[in-house]
């Protein structure tokens, strides 16, 4: 009971800490600005939002509050060490990556870069300077193994975050086909602010060079025997930390359905990493096996995203219109489509009794009759149904839906080239 008592009163004086930290606040701004960044497409677009803030931001914030509880309670049961120092050099990796990509938006991507750096800066003298001394310091010191679970539950977190997710977020866009035609698909890039327990030397600091109040890592004692599990030093006291962390992820769906790809790349992701972590949690007992870890902690994560992009560009496009119909790729809120129960993937074959294949003819077989509409809709087990609603003045003039793109308009030139 004194235990759980003691460890109880060290987790609760670690969150005061979590919101003076700077980059908690960083985090937070990274998950809306990359919620900005998918409105200004769809605007780009479509000049229509598809998704409020209200719906998006809380699940996509709550989400990784569950994720960095659940994350959380692995890395201090099995004792996994991680250094704030660390912490702080993978934010200032994130960020400086960040810039080449969303998807570099991650703990789990600048993990493996840390690693490296660990590596060198062991075999090379420490620079002059305070800060430099510091961070080569800093690097030495980094526990690998610890830092491999760490990229490794990361990874598995991802998975989780991704198997769970709801395609209803993920943005339609128009973009280049391996033949260089305009194709339908979808984008789809999160970023989850996690925050982290982590267990740490007691004693340190959160911040480098910032020995505020709540800022320092209070000793606990040892959860059972032998915890931590992958401390550098068992002779050391430990504590908590609550720390920030990231996570992200860029999916883009050319040939498969959203939830298709969602669970697919959630599957091969949870195996790699589990792969990394049985490797990882070897290195404790064979040193050799570090290298290998950091093999595929560098490299095996960038080669699975490439495998998945491969997967989608070199299949059918499956968001192009059929030879009798017009694919739909979205539906936006409030329309008169949503009224009517429309859903991405189906195909609208005929409005107001008029066939349809063209886009400009949709709008055309609509002003026929301006004040009803029925439709005919083959869904995706290929099934017709005929949905029909009144209309009025202020309703969208093509219903409110998001079509697959042809060559009609101007707008078929406004393509987003997914990187």
């Amino acid at each position: 009971m004194e235990l759980l008592i003691q460890w109880s009163v060290g987790l609760l004086k670690t969150i005061p800490a979590l919101f003076l930290n700077p980059f908690t606040y960083l985090g937070i701004m990274l998950v809306v600005l990359s919620w900005r960044r998918q409105q200004v497409i769809e605007r780009k677009l479509f000049g229509t939002r598809l998704h409020r803030p209200e719906d998006v931001l809380p699940r996509q914030l709550g989400s990784g509050l569950c994720a960095g509880l659940l994350l959380s309670f692995l890395l201090v049961l099995f004792g996994v060490v991680i250094s704030p120092n660390a912490i702080f050099i993978l934010w200032v990796l994130v960020l400086l990556f960040g810039l080449l990509g969303v998807r570099y938006l991650s703990f789990a991507y600048a993990g493996s870069v840390l690693a490296v750096l660990s590596l060198v800066a062991r075999h090379l003298p420490a620079p002059k300077g305070d800060w430099a001394e510091w961070l080569w310091t800093s690097l030495q010191s980094v526990h690998l193994p610890s830092l491999f679970v760490l990229i490794a539950l990361l990874h598995l977190t991802q998975a989780v975050l991704l198997a769970l997710g709801k395609t209803e977020d993920m943005s339609p866009v128009w973009t280049r086909g391996k033949r260089g035609k305009t194709v339908g698909g979808y984008q789809w890039q999160p970023v989850w602010f996690v925050p982290l327990f982590v267990v740490a030397e007691s004693g340190e600091f959160l911040l480098p060079f910032w020995p505020a109040p709540f800022t320092e890592v209070q000793a606990v004692d040892a959860l059972y025997p032998s915890w931590p599990l992958l401390a550098m030093s068992p002779e050391l006291v430990y504590g908590f930390a609550l720390l920030p962390g990231l996570i992200s992820y860029s999916a883009h769906v050319i040939v498969s359905s959203p939830r298709d790809y969602l669970r697919y790349s959630a599957k091969w992701l949870s195996i790699y990493a589990m792969v990394l972590l049985v490797i990882s949690v070897g290195t404790m007992a064979w040193e050799w096996l570090s290298i290998v870890a950091l093999l595929i902690a560098v490299a095996g994560y960038d080669a699975l995203f490439w495998v998945l992009r491969y997967r989608e560009q070199r299949g059918q496009p499956a968001y192009v219109h059929p030879a009798h119909g017009l694919k739909i790729l979205a539906v936006i809120p409030g329309t008169p489509a949503a009224k009517m129960g429309l859903k991405p993937g189906e195909v609208v074959v005929k409005v107001n009794g008029c066939a349809v294949r063209q886009s400009g003819q949709l709008y055309q077989a609509l002003s026929k009759n301006k004040a009803f509409c029925k439709l005919e809709v083959l869904n995706a087990e290929g099934e017709s149904k005929f949905p029909q609603c009144s209309l009025y003045e202020d309703d969208h003039h093509q219903l409110g839906l998001i079509l697959a793109p042809d060559d009609q308009g101007v707008s078929w030139r406004k393509t987003v080239l997914m990187d």
